[in-house]
């Protein structure tokens, strides 16, 4: 009973991680010059404030790119369809390969703290550093009209804001939130045990 006790109170700390921005899948393709990637706005995210990954649909055809880490910064700009890298939040703990037809490409982080309300973009880079903008080839999606989101190529907006790469980006509960849970649902058990 001690076991199935520890066993159930082990998964209700697990953590669960939460979509916050979700544009696949991809319904076209394109190929993009360095300085290029992904802008987004979070909303309010409560205790799932840490980036845990970023995924990028590639091509479904004729995909290429090898070694390619991505780098995540805040977007000064007054609105998702301009590209104003700010301060840096951090860059993907992994490189991921883009040449696989119709596949996808996922990074992961090192829990980075994101922002309630917070416009950011992602970019590619060919050095765990974030120094070296790389060109990619990417799926893509039209854009459903939200202004906060839009794919650019070269630093500029591209196809007039009409398309999103094919992108999906979670986070994960602090830690600290994570722990209450798992107590709380430990003492629920143990006064229901009694």
């Amino acid at each position: 009973m001690k076991l199935a006790l520890t066993a159930l109170a082990a998964s209700a700390i697990t953590t669960q991680a939460a979509v916050i921005f979700d544009t696949t899948p991809r319904d076209d393709q394109a190929g993009f010059a360095a300085n290029s990637g992904q802008t987004w706005m979070t909303a309010t995210l409560g205790s799932d404030n840490l980036l845990s990954t970023i995924r990028v649909d590639n091509r479904p055809s004729s995909a290429t790119g090898t070694g390619i880490y991505l780098a995540v910064y805040e977007n000064n700009a007054a609105n998702g369809q301009t590209w104003t890298p700010g301060t840096l939040v951090g860059i993907s703990t992994n490189a991921q390969d883009m040449d696989v037809n119709g596949g996808f490409a996922l990074w992961t982080f090192s829990n980075e703290t994101l922002k309630d309300n917070q416009r950011y973009l992602f970019t590619f880079t060919s050095d765990s550093a974030g120094a070296v903008p790389v060109a990619v080839e990417t799926g893509v999606r039209l854009n459903t009209g939200n202004s906060e989101q839009s794919a650019f190529n070269g630093g500029s907006l591209a196809f007039s804001g009409s398309h999103t790469m094919a992108s999906q980006i979670t986070t994960v509960p602090e830690p600290s939130s994570a722990v209450l849970l798992g107590l709380g649902g430990l003492a629920l058990i143990l006064r229901r045990r009694k």
